[in-house]
């Protein structure tokens, strides 16, 4: 019998003694990964610090296109103002040209009656 309880105390005490091991090796990780928690912790710091950077000039290249937007509508604004006083200066032009054709006609006329009256 002490046999018996013998083996059975051995087995009692393997069987203890490998959840004493696995429970040592479950610490063990626990405590690898407690550590790692402040360095993962300041790696996800940096990366979020990164990314509030990245949004912050991103928003800022944003501001700088709406502005660059505003300025070619104002431009653009300037470029068909001056295009309607340009068909205004040609229209004038126009006007002008017929003026000087009606009084190049008159002046022909006026000559053409003083060279007859001269005869």
């Amino acid at each position: 019998m002490s046999r018996d309880s013998g083996s059975h105390m051995r087995e009692v005490l393997e069987k203890d003694a490998k959840g004493v091991v696995g429970q040592v090796g479950r610490l063990s990780k626990s405590l690898v990964v407690q550590s790692e928690a402040p360095q993962e912790l300041q790696r996800t710091t940096k990366r979020m610090v990164t990314m509030d950077e990245n949004m912050s000039s991103t928003s800022q290249n944003i501001d700088r296109i709406l502005v660059t937007i505003r300025d070619c509508k104002l431009s653009m604004n300037h470029v068909e103002q001056s295009a309607r006083h340009l068909e205004d200066v040609v229209d004038e032009a126009k006007e002008l040209h017929r003026i000087m054709d009606v009084t190049a006609v008159r002046m022909r006329e006026g000559d053409a009656r003083i060279a007859a009256s001269l005869v």
